[in-house]
């Protein structure tokens, strides 16, 4: 997880020097929920990067080969975590950042269920999960498109048939990346990568595909 090399960038760009000699300086935020720890990252608007952070986390212990689960409260300890990893090495280098907007990506294909009142239904499956295996292949039969094992769709198909109490707990599902914009915004949102990862997109209307969503929810209805 550690970068090589400095991790602060001295004159990149200019800010604004503040009477006790620290550097405001405007520029974005980069979050990236990885699979084995969370990275930040904080630019200038030039995107010269000024400073990183990270912190780590693991897998639920215990569990089968096959079954590869993380809780969604990690990912935002390590959030926490990270940014005060950057902070620190912006203030040794006497800067202080003023975030102008953030990005977030991350480990895709994961299935993150939530309940009405947006509270995680427990651990979250992440895409190196292998129970879905058939449920991938069932889906590519019936949808007529690749559907892969770590496809969340395929996911949440096992969660139906094998989890039903907590299926039918859910009225919500995002990705890791997901939970952390709904944390941070109060907002259910998907970058279109992201999205993409959860189930095919019409590239027509940029959205769920109509269709296909249709069929699942047929098969579904049959279960």
């Amino acid at each position: 997880m550690r970068h090589a090399g400095p991790r602060l960038v001295a004159g990149a760009a200019l800010g604004r020097l503040t009477a006790d000699g620290v550097l405001t300086m405007n520029g974005y935020l980069g979050i990236d929920v990885g699979t084995q720890g969370l990275s930040v990252i904080f630019t200038n608007e030039a995107l010269h990067i000024l400073g990183t952070g990270e912190a780590g986390y693991g897998m639920v212990p215990g569990l089968p080969p096959e079954c590869q689960e993380q809780l969604p409260g990690e990912w935002e300890r390590a959030l926490v975590d990270a940014l005060a990893d950057l902070r620190r090495t912006l203030a040794a280098a006497g800067v202080e950042m003023r975030v102008q907007a953030i990005g977030i990506s991350g480990q895709m294909h994961g299935e993150v269920l939530c309940d009405a009142a947006a509270a995680p239904l427990g651990p979250a499956r992440l895409w190196c999960d292998g129970r879905n295996e058939a449920e991938g292949h069932e889906l590519t039969e019936l949808l007529g498109t690749k559907m892969p094992k770590r496809i969340t769709a395929a996911r949440w198909l096992w969660t139906i048939r094998n989890q039903p109490d907590k299926a039918a707990r859910a009225a919500h599902m995002t990705t890791p990346a997901g939970w952390i914009a709904r944390r941070l915004t109060g907002e259910w949102t998907l970058g279109i990568g992201d999205a993409s990862g959860m189930f095919p997109i019409d590239q027509a209307t940029l959205d769920y595909d109509a269709r296909r969503l249709a069929d699942f929810d047929a098969l579904v209805a049959r279960t």
